[in-house]
């Protein structure tokens, strides 16, 4: 048995957030649900992602923030669950460190889990460290995850250090 969430035909424009998911965000947390995650036919334009700054002083942080359009975590023993993100455009969308359109990060014993891109196009998007189009994290813990790109076009993404 899968669960399903889908979302079909929808705009996701010029959406502000300050740490990550400019317009999604999808945590997969201690999951062996067999989750079929499908994103089809939609359109992310414009949306952001900024660093901040938490705190002053000695106890000052910057967050790093990620995935100008969608983040994906899976994490804590999630196992066997598939993001499908199928006839899909990032367009102009900005994260302030890393995955300007995309970003996916397998932590911490997340197993057999995939993210399947098909017919998809990422232009224009920007990081300002680094995958300005889509960007992926593998903790060194995790294992047997794939990232699976069919027919996937990257046009003119941009980042200040690797992977535009």
């Amino acid at each position: 048995m899968h669960n399903r969430l889908e979302d079909r035909t929808a705009p996701f424009d010029h959406y502000n957030d300050s740490i990550s998911g400019g317009a999604l965000t999808g945590i997969l947390w201690h999951s062996n649900y067999k989750a079929v995650i499908s994103i089809r036919d939609c359109v992310f334009s414009d949306n952001e992602v900024r660093n901040r700054t938490l705190g002053h002083g000695e106890s000052t942080l910057v967050s790093w923030s990620t995935g100008g359009a969608i983040f994906l975590m899976f994490q804590n023993h999630t196992v066997n669950n598939t993001v499908q993100v199928l006839r899909t455009n990032f367009t102009g969308n900005t994260a302030g460190a890393i995955g300007g359109g995309l970003f996916v990060t397998f932590h911490q014993n997340a197993a057999n889990n995939s993210i399947i891109v098909n017919d998809s196009l990422f232009f224009n998007n920007k990081a300002f460290v680094h995958s300005g189009g889509m960007g992926v994290y593998h903790d060194g813990f995790s294992i047997n995850n794939g990232i699976y790109l069919n027919r996937v076009q990257f046009i003119r993404n941009y980042c200040f250090r690797a992977g535009g």
